[in-house]
This record gives C-alpha cells, sequence and structure tokens, in this order.
C-alpha cells in the first residue's frame, strides 16, 4: 500500500478531533457561562446559583429563584406528569413523546436524543459502522484510515478495498489503462493491454521476430514488425536489395540469386568454344557451368564456328561468324503467262553463311508498279497482251544483297471454262427434243460464251452438234449424255460431261370413253367402249383394259360389258380404260352413268303426282294408252283398237311436281264414257259396240302436256246379217289409226272412225247419210245410235286429240300421241297395228296386258314408268 500523502495532514487533524475512536464520550470541560443540557453536574467557575431557571431534569434547582420554571408548574406539585410513560416525568423528560428518549436512555443510531444529552447518536451510539477514507474521491476508500461512527464522515466511504487511495483511475473493477497501473486492482499492471514490438538492433527498421517487447509505448530499439531475417546487419531486410555478397539481403531467403544488383550475364557455351551463344543469356552473380562472359559465337552448336575460325567460301556456313550478304542465283517468270494469273516468281538464292534468306519483291505491268509484294501478283492486275516482270532482292537479316531482275513475259489468253451441262427434260420420254444447257461460264479476257455439243446415245455419238437432240435418235431405254466444250473463239476450255439420262417409254395418251346407254336402266347391261383411240408418241399398237369402279371404288369387274344383273337403282357406275403398249401403260380414260331409279303409275281413276328428287335434271318416261272395248255382237265380234305408245327423256327441275294421267280401258256398252275412257261405245238393241280407251299423259303444273300416248278406238257391231262383221278399232299414236269398216259386205269404207292428228280430233265421215262423232282436244267421239238393229259403230280413242266414231257398223279411230317439242329428248311416238297388242311391247317396262284389247271385252287400261 502506498504511504499516505501530505495532503491528508489537516484531514487527519480534523478526524482526530471530530471522531475519536475508544469507548465512551471524551470529559468536557465545562467551566463556561453556558447552561449544559446534559445529565451531569456543571462544574463550572460561575457554580449554578443564577438568577435563570434550569430547565434540567433534576427535580431539584438551588437557585435564588422562587419559582422554577419546570413542566410542573410549580416547584410544590406533589403529582409530576410523565406522558410517554418512560417513567421519566415531563420535567427531566428531554422528550415525553417518545418513551425511548428519557434521561439516562441508551443512545442508538435512530437520529434522536436517547439520553437526553442534547446530542444525537453522538459516539459510542450502539450500531455504529467503521468507514474508510476515500481521498482520491473514487467512492473506493482505503483500510490504512478509518472511522466508526452512525453516518458516514466526509471524505469517508463504505468500501475498503481501494489499492491506491490517491489514483482515482485505480480501483477495483477500474478499466485497465496502459500507465503501467494495476487499475482494476487485480494485482498486476497493465494486462492485456500492451502492444508487441520486437527489438531492432541494427536499426534498419525492421525487428528481429526472436525478440518480442511488450510494451505501451514503441520503446527506442524496437520495430513494429518482425520482418528482418538478419537483426545484426542492417544491409539485409525486405528494404534492401540483393547484391553479390554471400547474404540474403533482400529477406527472401535466396542468397545472390539473379536479380542481383551487381549481378552479371552470362552466355551459353553449348559447343565448348569458349564463345557464348547471344541468344542464350543468363543473369547469375557467378558463372553457370557451361556459360562464359563472351557472347560473340554465330553458332554454339558447332565447336569449328567462332568468331576468327577461318572460312570456307560458299559451304553453307558462316565459320568465322562476319555475315556475308546473300545473293539471287536466278529470277525466272515462267510462262505462259494468262489473265487468269497468277504471275509466281521462281528464285535461286545463295547465302554463304547459311543464314535464312527473305526475299522482297516489286512486279511490274508495262513497265508500271503493280501488286503489293510477294511472290505471286494476281491476274486481276494484268490483261492479255501486257508484259510482267518482276525484280527481286535478297537479304539473310544483317544485309541486302543485290536486286536482281526477272525476264519478261507477254500475257496470253485464259482458255474459258464452264462448270457443269444438264440434259433437259431431266427425265425425258421418246417424243421429247434434249436440249444441253450448260452453266456457270467463265472467261477471264471477257470473250464471248460458245460451245460446241457432243451427243452420245447408248455411248455412241449421235445428232449433228447442235445443243439440241431430236427423238429421232433414240429410243425408249436409251442413255444419252451431251459433252460440252468452253470456246472462246482464241481457245477452248476443259469439256465437261452431263449426267446422263435414260429415255422413258412415250406413254399412250387417255381415250375416250363413252358408257352405252347414257341414261341405263336397271335390266341395261352397261357396255363400256373407246369413243377416241390413244395415240401412242412410238406409234406402238395400243392395247386396252376395262374396269369398273362403283361409287368410286374398285369392283373387280372387268370387260367392256357390265351386266345389268349387277346394277341396281341409283348406282354410280365408272368405267376406267387403261391403254398400254408394249412398254407399259400410258394414262388411263374413263366415263360415268348413273343407273336410273324408278317408278311406275298404273290407272287408278284419278290424277297421280311425281316431285322430282334433289339433284334430277332430266327423267326417262315410257307410257301406254288405254285401249278400246270389243264388241259382243251376235256373228262376227271384234277386238278394239290397243293404246299407242309414247317416251323420251324430259328434261326437270328438281323440286317440280308433274301430273300423271293413266287412260282407262274402253267398256262394251257404256253410254257415258267420260275422260279418261275416251268416247262411248256405239249399240244397238240387244247388243253393244266397244268404247274407245283413255289417254296416258304427263303434265306440267302449269297444264301443259309434255307427253301424251293415245288411247285405241272402240270396236263397231255386226251389220243386218250373221255373215256380215264390224272391224275393230283404230290403235293410238303420233296419227291415231283410223277405225275398220265392216267386212263382208258392200264397200263401207266411208264408215270408219278417223284418228285424231297431232293438230286435230278425228274428222266427222258421212255414211250412207249419217255422220261420225268429231273427236277434240283430249277426248274421243262418242259412237253412234241408230234406231234401226246392226248399224251402231265403236267410240273414237282419247289421246292429245282423239278419234272420231265409226258409223254404220265401222269401228272408231284412235287417239294421237305428242310430245313437247323442245322439252322432251330423245322421244317415240309409236300407233298401235296390231289388233290385240300396243306397240313397244319388247320393253323391258312393259307389263303383260297393259294397252291391250281382245273381242267381248273391255279394252285394258294403260301404263306409265319414270326413270330418274
Amino acid at each position: 500500500m502506498n504511504p499516505p500523502r501530505l495532503l491528508f495532514a489537516g484531514l487527519f487533524a480534523v478526524l482526530l478531533t471530530a471522531c475519536p475512536t475508544g469507548d465512551g464520550p471524551l470529559p468536557e470541560d465545562d467551566d463556561d457561562a453556558v447552561d449544559d443540557d446534559d445529565t451531569t453536574d456543571d462544574d463550572d467557575a460561575a457554580d449554578d446559583d443564577d438568577a435563570a431557571d434550569d430547565d434540567d431534569s433534576s427535580g431539584d434547582d438551588d437557585d435564588s429563584s422562587a419559582d422554577d420554571d419546570d413542566s410542573a408548574g410549580d416547584d410544590d406539585d406533589s403529582a409530576p406528569v410523565d406522558a410517554d410513560g418512560d417513567g421519566s416525568p415531563a420535567g427531566l423528560d428531554c422528550d415525553d413523546d417518545d418513551p425511548l428518549n428519557l434521561p439516562g436512555g441508551v443512545e442508538v443510531c435512530d437520529g434522536g436524543d436517547n439520553d437526553c444529552d442534547a446530542e444525537v447518536d453522538e459516539a459510542g451510539a450502539q450500531g455504529e459502522q467503521e468507514w474508510h477514507a476515500d481521498a482520491d474521491g473514487d467512492g473506493f476508500g482505503g483500510s490504512w484510515f478509518t472511522a466508526v461512527a452512525c453516518d458516514a464522515p466526509a471524505g469517508f466511504v463504505a468500501d475498503g478495498t481501494d489499492c491506491d487511495d490517491v489514483n482515482d483511475v485505480v480501483y477495483p473493477g477500474a478499466p485497465e489503462l496502459c500507465d503501467s497501473l494495476d487499475n482494476d486492482c487485480d494485482g498486476v499492471a497493465d494486462e492485456g493491454v500492451t502492444t508487441t514490438f520486437w527489438d531492432d538492433a541494427d536499426g534498419d527498421g525492421y525487428g528481429d521476430p526472436a525478440a518480442p517487447v511488450e510494451a505501451c509505448v514503441q520503446p527506442i530499439g524496437a520495430s513494429s514488425n518482425d520482418l528482418d531475417c538478419d537483426d545484426a546487419s542492417a544491409s539485409s531486410s525486405p528494404a534492401s536489395y540483393e547484391v553479390c555478397d554471400g547474404a540474403d539481403n533482400d529477406c527472401d531467403t535466396d542468397v545472390d540469386e539473379a536479380s542481383a544488383l551487381d549481378a552479371d550475364t552470362w552466355y551459353a557455351d553449348s559447343d565448348g568454344d569458349s564463345f557464348g551463344d547471344p541468344a542464350a543469356p543468363t543473369d547469375a552473380c557467378d558463372a553457370p557451368p557451361n556459360h562464359v562472359a563472351d557472347a560473340t559465337d554465330c553458332d554454339d552448336g558447332d565447336p569449328a564456328v567462332y568468331p576468327g575460325a577461318f572460312e570456307v567460301w560458299d559451304d553453307g556456313v558462316d565459320n568465322n561468324c562476319v555475315n556475308d550478304p546473300p545473293v539471287v542465283t536466278s529470277a525466272l517468270l515462267p510462262g505462259p503467262l494468262i489473265t487468269a494469273g497468277p504471275a509466281s516468281a521462281a528464285v535461286g538464292t545463295s547465302e554463304a553463311d547459311g543464314d535464312a534468306v527473305s526475299l522482297d519483291y516489286a512486279w511490274f505491268v508495262d513497265g508500271g508498279a503493280a501488286g503489293t509484294g510477294g511472290a505471286t501478283l494476281d491476274g486481276a492486275w494484268f490483261a492479255r497482251g501486257q508484259t510482267v516482270h518482276y525484280t527481286v532482292t535478297p537479304s539473310d537479316g544483317l544485309a541486302n544483297g543485290p536486286t536482281v531482275p526477272s525476264n519478261t513475259v507477254v500475257v496470253g489468253n485464259t482458255p474459258p471454262s464452264v462448270a457443269s451441262v444438264a440434259i433437259d427434260p431431266a427425265t425425258p420420254s421418246t417424243g421429247d427434243v434434249l436440249t444441253a444447257v450448260p452453266s456457270g461460264w467463265a472467261d477471264a479476257d471477257s470473250d464471248p460464251e460458245g460451245y460446241t455439243y457432243a451427243w452420245a446415245v447408248g455411248g455412241s455419238p449421235a445428232g449433228d452438234g447442235s445443243p439440241t437432240l431430236g427423238p429421232a435418235s433414240f429410243t425408249a431405254n436409251d442413255v444419252v449424255t451431251v459433252e460440252v466444250t468452253p470456246d472462246d473463239g482464241i481457245d477452248t476450255g476443259a469439256p465437261v460431261l452431263s449426267a446422263s439420262v435414260t429415255i422413258l417409254n412415250g406413254a399412250p395418251s387417255a381415250p375416250t370413253v363413252q358408257i352405252e346407254p347414257a341414261s341405263p336402266l336397271t335390266y341395261d347391261d352397261l357396255t363400256c367402249s373407246v369413243l377416241v383411240e390413244s395415240v401412242d408418241p412410238e406409234g406402238d399398237a395400243v392395247t386396252y383394259e376395262y374396269a369398273w369402279e362403283l361409287g368410286g371404288s374398285p369392283t373387280g369387274d372387268v370387260g367392256a360389258v357390265l351386266p345389268a344383273s349387277a346394277t341396281s337403282p341409283g348406282d354410280s357406275w365408272t368405267c376406267v380404260v387403261t391403254p398400254s403398249d408394249p412398254y407399259g401403260p400410258g394414262d388411263d380414260g374413263e366415263a360415268t352413268v348413273a343407273v336410273l331409279s324408278w317408278v311406275d303409275f298404273s290407272f287408278t281413276g284419278s290424277e297421280q303426282t311425281f316431285v322430282v328428287p334433289d339433284g334430277v335434271v332430266e327423267i326417262v318416261i315410257e307410257a301406254w294408252g288405254g285401249a278400246g272395248g270389243g264388241s259382243n255382237a251376235e256373228g262376227w265380234q271384234w277386238p278394239g283398237g290397243p293404246g299407242g305408245y309414247a317416251g323420251g327423256v324430259l328434261a326437270v327441275t328438281p323440286g317440280e311436281t308433274l301430273t300423271v294421267r293413266v287412260g282407262e280401258g274402253g267398256a262394251i256398252g257404256a253410254i257415258d264414257n267420260a275422260w279418261p275412257a275416251g268416247g262411248a261405245a256405239g249399240f244397238r238393241s240387244g247388243y253393244s259396240m266397244g268404247g274407245g280407251g283413255g289417254r296416258t299423259s304427263v303434265e306440267r303444273a302449269d297444264g301443259t302436256d309434255v307427253l301424251v300416248a293415245g288411247g285405241g278406238g272402240g270396236a263397231g257391231g255386226t251389220g243386218w246379217s250373221s255373215s256380215s262383221s264390224t272391224a275393230g278399232g283404230g290403235g293410238g299414236g303420233a296419227a291415231g289409226e283410223n277405225g275398220s269398216a265392216a267386212t263382208p259386205g258392200g264397200d263401207y269404207s266411208g264408215c270408219a272412225g278417223q284418228g285424231g292428228t297431232a293438230s286435230a280430233g278425228g274428222g266427222a265421215t258421212s255414211c250412207l247419210g249419217f255422220v261420225n262423232s268429231v273427236g277434240g282436244f283430249h277426248f274421243g267421239g262418242d259412237g253412234l245410235a241408230f234406231p234401226s238393229p246392226g248399224n251402231s259403230g265403236g267410240g273414237g280413242g282419247d289421246g292429245y286429240y282423239g278419234g272420231s266414231s265409226g258409223a254404220l257398223h265401222a269401228g272408231g279411230g284412235g287417239g294421237s300421241g305428242y310430245l313437247h317439242p323442245t322439252d322432251v329428248t330423245g322421244g317415240l311416238l309409236l300407233t298401235a297395228t296390231d289388233v290385240t297388242e300396243p306397240p313397244n311391247t319388247s320393253s323391258l317396262d312393259y307389263p303383260g296386258g297393259v294397252g291391250g284389247s281382245a273381242a267381248n271385252s273391255a279394252g285394258e287400261p294403260g301404263y306409265l314408268v319414270i326413270w330418274f
């Protein structure tokens, strides 16, 4: 512990006076005139015999005053007051409100006058503690000077752990400073706050790593680093330059390395001739093995070559290392030279020293400078007829040899060239003309383009040298080539051969094909034929093969005829005809037809309709008219006339409605025989004659007739004698047939009914004064009824125009047929000529019995079929 300093001398005197150590209060010198408020007798010179009343705790004052000023108010009180019950009356108690404060009480450290001696918490009070002087004011006192009291005296603190109470930066827990003091009172000074330095014995600014020094401030003779490799030598440090002295001057662990300031340059002497290679220098303080200071050897691989050696001329070796310039031994410009160039120099040289030789060229065209140097001159610098030469200067890198000119060459013509040739067409047939097509013409002189041509067929020459080759020069399967040689009018270039082509067979052309019938019905065989023959380019014979397709798909049916049994209504059949020559097939020809669907109409007694289906623009119609009725006369009985026939192709519109009327057959003895049965029958008493048959027709919606098959006329009756007879009624047609007269007998031909025509009904005739009933538009004339027996005629048949009736036993005329002159094509009208059968019964549309007639029976009704 540090000894107290002189600045505390005054403080010590105060402390010794104010806070003496020991047990109890010190004796008081009370020789004064002041009344003391204590429990002891005052021993003063004045004694207490004064006029003042003493306020003390004793019950009796020895004074001259008659009255004492005490708490009892009267010295003669017999009952003193003790308010706090501590046994000390008010006159004696210094604090009668607190039983702990009374004369003779025990003083404790509580801030009160417990013993009523007018002092509070005086020395010796119970509860006092020890306090330590804090001379440096840092809150920590030292143990060298203490005081005991209830409260801390000024400059004292309870803590007495300060290890240096005269320094306010030293106390327990203080931050350690680098000041050589134990700031934190842990017994160690400057721990953890010093800096490491290193001894620098040679004073070069770099410390010895083996001599560290801990200090707060860098000491004299120390360094802040430890980088010195030799602290005994100021010439060795990282800042020093390496020199050749056997020491590591720059502290890089290398001694006298090549970078030393005074290192020498040495040269390799590989051949041991004591002359070094200037191209192989090495820096070092001392000469490495096989190195010398000389750098004049010109060939360090040959010990016979060095400065001063004997020179052997033109041996290709520089023996004495003295340079000899190279020389050009020849300078040639080879010819011929053409405009396409290039011009190329051919130079020979000699170099006595064996040095590498470089050549510098200068080119000249017609004496003027050209090119940019080098051993060649591009053809772009010269043209045909110009002159070209060059000069060349040799050099070995040390000296130039003499410049030498070349020979002069006149530029000649450049032959043209062609890149390729093709034959057009690339896949020729026998009928083609072949053309050679060259491409890629090139001519450096810009001469006109020209060629010669050499054709070959099967390897043999062909053609006349022209660029084309006609079909007469080859046949199918021949292999053809052409060779083209470019020609600029001066020279020819290299010929070019084309790729070969093989002549293909010229296939026959497609034939024109037709199928018959063009609008086939289901019972028609389809016959395919060649309408226009195929043409073969070579004139080869052509054959045909037939194949049938249904709806565009092959069926396996072959041959020119497809039987009707293979077809159905609505089928679309295509006949494909393939032509072939001996070398193969040609292009197909084909035709297509649609098999018509059909609908039939029989007699119903009323009008019927047909609506044209979608896609249908024409229909085929076949129609038969109704037959006339036969007679039931007493002797000779005859049939009526059969119905006529009408057929054709009608142009229609899809959705169009046509009206169909199918005629009724004529009855026997019908008196009122309205449409469609034709004219009424004639009669005689007991017998009836045949009525005319009705027409079968098709009409447009506006009532226009487009097709009519006329009805047959009715049969006539017998006459007055059973040996006579009557003729049958005439059948319908383009013009209805006339009725027949009765035979045998007289000449009654004028009595026969007249058939209807295309423009009028059957005309009236006179027979023995009797006139026939006349036919008209859409009706036949009615048969006659005579009052006398046996004279009746048959009724006329219905038609476009109806026939008239017969008279005097004769038959009625047939009605006419009709075809519209523009809407119906391929039409056919037939008049019945057979006495019982209608015409065209061979048609497969014809059902048996339709439109026929027989004696003594009604005529058969008509019939109509539409194909679409």
